[in-house]
């Protein structure tokens, strides 16, 4: 299993007319291969799973990365 991840901004929470909830996030230019990886996820309809870490100072490092 594919694990994605990349630092990102959070652009938009709404609440849908359901009650649903929408989160919306920008990522890096250079985030194209985790990108690639998310949409085969989602022509796939598969569920993921979300663990959120607050990134107080940006790393030194690149944004982007995929873990295998």
């Amino acid at each position: 299993m594919t694990t994605i991840q990349v630092t990102a901004a959070v652009n938009k929470v709404q609440t849908l007319a359901d009650g649903g909830i929408r989160w919306t996030f920008d990522l890096p230019e250079s985030a194209i291969l985790q990108s690639a990886h998310l949409m085969e996820i989602r022509r796939s309809q598969t569920a993921v799973e979300l663990t959120i870490v607050p990134v107080v100072e940006k790393s030194k490092k690149s944004d982007a990365q995929v873990n295998y």
